[in-house]
C-alpha cells in the first residue's frame, strides 16, 4: 500500500525461476490435475469476482490463451499452468509491491531477484524428485544458498559449483545488511539498480555462469493481470 511504513526502507525481494514446479507432482493425482489447469483459479481474489461470474470466465480464457496460446493443459504439457501460478502467486504480487513502493514517493529502494541457479544445492527440488524434470530452481531452493540445512545432508564441497553460489548469496546479503546496498564483486562487474517506477519490471538474474541486470522474463507475461485490474476499478499500486 502507498501508505504503508515500510515504503521508507530499502528491501531485497525475489522469488526463484520456477517456483511452482511441485505442481507436476500434484497434478499427478486426477483430482488435483483438474484443479490446478481451471484457469478461474488464478484471477486474483482482490478483484472479488464470484466462481460463476460470467468476467471471471471470460478472464480465466484470457489468462489460458496468454499461458498456452491454442494449446490446452494435460499431464505433459504443464508449463504454462506452472507460469500462470508462479505469476498470480508471486511476479504479479511482486511487481505490484514494487510499484506501490515507488509510487509512496516515500524513497525506500527495492531491489529485486530473480534466482535461477541450477546445482547440487538446490535441495527442495531435490527432495521433491524434480531435478531430471527441470533446470530451474523451485519454491524455497534460493533459501539453502543462504542457511544451512542440514536435514538435507551436508553442504556442497568448497569446490563445487554449489558452493560458489553459496558464496555469492552470502555475500550479496551480508553487503545489503551492512550497507543497504546489495553490490558485490562477485557479481561480476554487474551493476545492480534498485527498480523504478518506469514499465516493464527489471531485476538481477542470478545464474550459475552469470549474473545479469534485465527486464525480467516474466515482465511481459504479467501485463494480462493489470490489464484485469484496470478493467475492474482496482488500484494495481
Amino acid at each position: 500500500a502507498k501508505s504503508c511504513w515500510g515504503n521508507e526502507i530499502d528491501i531485497l525481494i525475489g522469488a526463484t525461476s520456477n517456483e511452482c514446479i511441485s505442481l507436476v507432482k500434484m497434478a499427478e493425482v486426477e483430482e488435483e490435475f483438474k484443479k490446478t489447469t481451471n484457469f478461474s483459479r488464478y484471477v486474483p481474489r482482490e478483484l472479488e469476482l464470484p466462481l460463476d461470474d460470467p468476467k471471471r470466465q471470460e478472464y480465466a480464457k484470457m489468462l489460458m490463451k496468454n499461458y498456452y496460446g491454442c494449446l490446452k493443459p494435460t499431464k505433459t504439457n504443464l508449463d504454462g499452468t506452472i507460469h500462470a501460478m508462479n505469476d498470480d502467486a508471486l511476479w504479479h504480487p511482486m511487481f505490484r509491491i514494487v510499484k506501490s513502493r515507488e509510487n509512496s514517493g516515500q524513497g525506500g529502494k527495492s531491489y529485486v531477484y530473480r534466482f535461477d541457479i541450477d546445482s547440487e544445492n538446490n535441495l527442495f527440488k531435490k527432495f521433491m524428485k524434480l531435478d531430471d524434470k527441470y533446470r530451474e530452481p523451485m519454491h524455497g531452493d534460493d533459501l539453502a544458498y543462504i542457511f544451512k540445512m542440514s536435514f538435507f545432508g551436508p553442504p556442497p564441497p568448497i569446490d563445487s559449483k554449489g558452493f560458489e553460489c553459496i558464496r555469492l548469496m552470502l555475500s550479496v546479503f551480508k553487503e545489503f545488511a551492512t550497507n543497504g546496498n546489495p553490490n558485490v564483486n562477485e557479481l561480476g562487474g554487474v551493476e545492480w539498480e534498485p527498480a523504478t517506477f518506469e514499465n516493464p519490471l527489471k531485476g538481477l538474474n542470478i545464474n550459475e555462469e552469470k549474473c545479469e541486470f534485465l527486464t525480467l522474463p516474466e515482465a511481459e507475461c504479467i501485463k494480462v493481470f493489470d490489464k484485469m485490474y484496470i478493467e475492474q476499478g482496482k488500484d494495481l499500486f
